[in-house]
């Protein structure tokens, strides 16, 4: 099983012209995830800190009642 080794320009200009014009579908791709973690983070933010302890009903939180 023979392997054809490319250079490296010519790798590099394959995967550019394979991902040319999808930049879009990219940054969406990875702004949803990004998005879900930062609204996750604020909301365990919230309860940790003892506020809005109705979130949490299992056990208080920092003396919340």
């Amino acid at each position: 099983m023979e392997r054809e080794y490319q250079s490296r320009a010519s790798l590099k200009k394959e995967v550019k012209s394979l991902f040319a014009g999808h930049w879009g579908k990219a940054v969406t791709l990875n702004i949803i995830p990004t998005l879900l973690s930062i609204i996750g983070v604020i909301i365990v933010g919230v309860c940790e800190d003892g506020h809005d302890c109705h979130l949490r009903k299992h056990r208080p939180i920092n003396g919340c009642q």
